[in-house]
Parts: C-alpha cells; structure tokens; sequence
C-alpha cells in the first residue's frame, strides 16, 4: 500500500511541476484588449453574527500595445 500511495504521489507531483505554457502570436504594433469579470459569494461569521455577500463582482479591464518584440 505505501508504494502504491509513493508512486502516485511521484507522479502527481511530476505531472503538476511542469508551467503551462502559453502561445501567442504577439505582433509588433499591434492593440490587445482584456478583460475580466468574477462574481463571488462571500459567507462569514464571528462571535455568533453571520454575514453573506451574494454576488459581489469584481472586473477588470486593461489594454495593451506591442512596441517590441525581441
């Protein structure tokens, strides 16, 4: 049982070390647009009160500009 629980734990491990990565095709003088949005319930209690937050949304919204590309 433990090499079996070892052996799945090397492989786990090995399998979530590699970076993602990520291919664009970046060009010079190009604009990019981003955006974001995420909406999120909050739940919280302290000394016996309860406190929800239904629906607290968080955006975001930048842009970016390609002056060089190595």
């Amino acid at each position: 049982m433990k090499t079996i629980t070892t052996v799945l734990t090397v492989c786990l491990l090995s399998t979530m070390s590699f970076a993602t990565e990520l291919n664009y095709s970046w060009q010079t003088g190009k604009y990019y647009h981003f955006d974001c949005s995420a909406t999120d319930n909050v739940a919280t209690s302290a000394m016996g009160m309860t406190m929800n937050i239904a629906g607290m949304k968080i955006t975001s919204d930048s842009y970016m500009i390609m002056k060089y590309l190595p």
